[in-house]
């Protein structure tokens, strides 16, 4: 009763005084304190000090809350720092081009903005895509960084740069820190030695921080090649800090030190924009968690044969009867903001225009403006699955030459607003049965004295292929570099295109002989394993698909521990490829692993769309995000469980929520809180044999103190007899 009364007194002083809070929280009846790399949840009454369960995560483990781990060495201090946000500053800025210091001025904006986000009262509707930047003139913008002293540049942020918005509405304005979170300082001095400011398969993404506590000053050193490696190095920072609820401030890791690079150069999300159109600010979303993740490719399915949404510039028409609606069209400017907001984040943008099969929409306007058929199978005289995998039907017509003059067209647009590294030419669900059943294809062929055989349709592919080729390096002309294509893998690909001008995207299902075959040939190739990496389906409820008896009806959506599994050089291990980890390179040998780019999720958006992106994606992504940066190994303890980093990736979604993003919950909150009770049967045999075997092994040197013994104890039997609970359950 006194504490119900308490808490009425304290809520109508905070109304009376005009500060009302959004909520009200008790005090926590829990301490954490960390054991054999997990929180363990105490009561409070019983500890001798308290640690909250954020405070336990941040320190807790080899990694703490990193993700994706770090690749190379990890040292993470277990004692924690508390300060006040506004004590954070970037002292030291060492950049060699105006427009590298440019992008690391706006990075740490970012990087504040997402500690600012950190705060659990930080209105939710405040935290999207960060175009503050770009409409907010500040005087540091022009500023010369390399200047005199540390102190100079430190009274520059303190004194003349004007509040962002995510200062002005911060929660952290509104209460006072204690005393000692006010006193703490901490300087961050960032080193970059290159001048790229573009991202290319073969940058320098790598990075290392040094985080040192001398008295009241913390002090975080990052050195990277690269701007990409120091924004990384920003993002694993922003990872280290958390909110402080007992002091109503931010805390941080004492001391740490983080070498780290990425294990593949490519680390992607297709986003197929065709089926359902997705806004702007969406895309930008996408890109803003992404970057969380240390992905580094979007890749944009920008059209397909439901909707054509790209201004083409060159074939206005295209977009006129293409596009769902006049506001759901990509313009060249928003695509030239989208592609600088991802550079800013450490990402590329690799266009996809797909070609023959997935057009349609707008292609219609040939025979109106003289140039005759563009595209087949699009009339309604035979149901759809009849003539493709899914409605609508649509297939560029490989006779009439005026296709290639549009598409050369078309390439010229997305050159110009993109000016990629990398094209994405598609070449998947070529339908044989369209080009069969068209008078366009058969009569072009009886007049070369051909039939419409399985052979001649291939080479008729080929053709086509060839000189979609031919048009797309014709319209990079102008700005004198050519790109790079990608294709979707198929039997034509491995057997008619030259390894040496395409990368090929593995569409195969896990452990399928084509993908070792490609591999052999000496295609460079990247990973999107149908049954794993695609993150939506098609689902049970979509009718695409269906029309083949081969194919299976829908594709399960795979959890994060399936998307975390699938490793591509352990595929290709299994496969035979016995130095597929290899990095001893005999002369005349290319490496199996220096074949492998990486790897991409693909969202097909049959189901899918702006309104449910997000929990599609993530966590998922982040899964796959981690083995595609760390690739993480079995070490010696049988098959590789996921289950390992649950609780790490638990730590990284809820962050990932608190920045704003709807990831989609994989497990109840108790799980989290109580960290060693929520393992599957399957999982917690794993870990009471490999806990006994190791305990076997350590007692001849140890014993345990009568505190781990009774948490062993406890642990095991608690567990032991909730799995019994549950078995004898199911058996009832």
């Amino acid at each position: 009763m006194r504490i119900l009364v308490a808490a009425l007194a304290a809520l109508v002083i905070s109304y009376a005084s005009g500060k009302l809070r959004t909520s009200y929280r008790m005090p926590a009846p829990y301490s954490y304190s960390c054991m054999k790399g997990k929180c363990v949840r105490e009561d409070r009454r019983h500890s001798d000090s308290y640690m909250s369960l954020d405070a336990c995560t941040l320190s807790c483990g080899k990694y703490g809350s990193l993700w994706p781990k770090p690749s190379g060495e990890v040292e993470l201090a277990k004692d924690l720092v508390s300060f006040h946000p506004e004590n954070m500053r970037f002292t030291k800025v060492g950049v060699t081009t105006k427009m590298v210091e440019r992008m690391m001025d706006e990075a740490s904006h970012y990087f504040m903005r997402k500690l600012h986000f950190k705060h659990p009262e930080y209105p939710q509707h405040e935290k999207g895509p960060f175009n503050e930047y770009e409409y907010q003139s500040t005087n540091f913008k022009n500023q010369d960084l390399d200047q005199n002293t540390d102190d100079k540049k430190e009274n520059n942020y303190e004194n003349e740069e004007p509040a962002m918005r995510y200062e002005e509405i911060s929660p952290f304005n509104r209460e006072r820190s204690n005393a000692v979170a006010q006193k703490h300082k901490v300087h961050i001095e960032v080193t970059i030695s290159s001048d790229d400011h573009e991202l290319h398969l073969d940058t320098d993404e790598s990075y290392d921080i040094v985080t040192q506590t001398l008295g009241d000053l913390t002090t975080v050193t990052i050195i990277a090649n690269t701007y990409y490696g120091a924004r990384h190095a920003l993002e694993s920072l922003s990872q280290m800090v958390a909110y402080d609820e007992l002091n109503k401030s931010l805390m941080m890791l004492k001391s740490a030190k983080i070498s780290d690079k990425p294990a593949f150069e490519y680390r992607g999300i297709m986003l197929d924009t065709g089926r359902n159109y997705y806004p702007k600010e969406e895309i930008m979303r996408l890109l803003d968690t992404m970057s969380s993740n240390k992905l580094n490719t979007f890749h944009w399915h920008i059209a397909d044969t439901a909707s054509f949404p790209m201004e083409s510039q060159r074939q206005p028409q295209l977009t006129y009867l293409g596009a769902y609606s006049p506001s759901k069209i990509y313009y060249p400017e928003d695509i030239r903001e989208i592609i600088e907001y991802a550079n800013q984040r450490g990402i590329r943008v690799v266009p996809e225009l797909s070609a023959p099969a997935h057009t349609g929409a707008g292609w219609t306007f040939g025979e109106a403006h003289g140039k005759g058929k563009l595209v087949l199978c699009t009339g309604e005289d035979e149901p759809w699955f009849a003539m493709c995998s899914e409605p609508p039907c649509g297939q560029l017509n490989p006779t009439n030459p005026e296709v290639f003059n549009v598409l050369k067209e078309v390439y010229s647009d997305i050159i110009d607003a993109f000016d990629p590294e990398l094209f994405h030419m598609g070449g998947a669900d070529v339908s044989f049965k369209c080009w069969k059943n068209s008078p366009e294809v058969t009569d072009y062929l009886t007049e070369n004295g051909k039939e419409a055989t399985s052979a001649e349709l291939f080479e008729l592919w080929k053709t086509f292929q060839n000189s979609a080729y031919s048009k797309l390096f014709e319209a990079t002309e102008r700005r004198g570099t050519p790109v790079k294509p990608i294709i979707y893998s198929s039997s034509f690909a491995l057997q008619h295109l030259d390894k040496s001008k395409y990368i090929v995207q593995l569409t195969n299902e896990v452990n399928e002989t084509e993908i070792l075959d490609f591999v052999n040939k000496g295609y460079q190739v990247i990973f999107s394993n149908s049954d794993v990496w695609n993150f939506e389906g098609p689902a049970k409820s979509w009718g695409g698909r269906k029309a083949d008896p081969n194919l299976r009806t829908y594709v399960d959506i795979p959890s994060w521990k399936v998307a975390y599994e699938n490793s591509p050089l352990d595929m290709l291990n299994g496969m035979g490829v016995s130095n597929a980890r290899s990095d001893v390179v005999t002369e005349g040998e290319v490496l199996p692993r220096d074949m492998v780019l990486g790897g991409e999720a693909t969202i097909w958006s049959y189901e899918t769309d702006s309104a449910s992106l997000q929990p599609t994606a993530w966590p998922r992504a982040s899964a796959m995000a981690e083995r595609l940066w760390s690739d993480p190994q079995n070490h010696g303890h049988g098959t590789f469980h996921a289950e390992e980093v649950q609780n790490r990736l638990a730590a990284h979604r809820q962050r990932m929520v608190d920045e704003g993003t709807r990831a989609e919950v994989f497990q109840p909150e108790f799980c989290f809180q109580n960290q060693h009770s929520c393992y599957s049967q399957e999982e917690y045999k794993f870990h009471y044999d490999h806990d006994h075997t190791t305990t076997a092994a350590t007692e001849t040197v140890t014993c345990y103190s009568q505190e781990e013994y009774k948490f062993h104890y406890d642990h095991d039997h608690t567990t032991t007899a909730a799995t019994e609970t549950t078995a004898a359950t199911e058996t009832d």
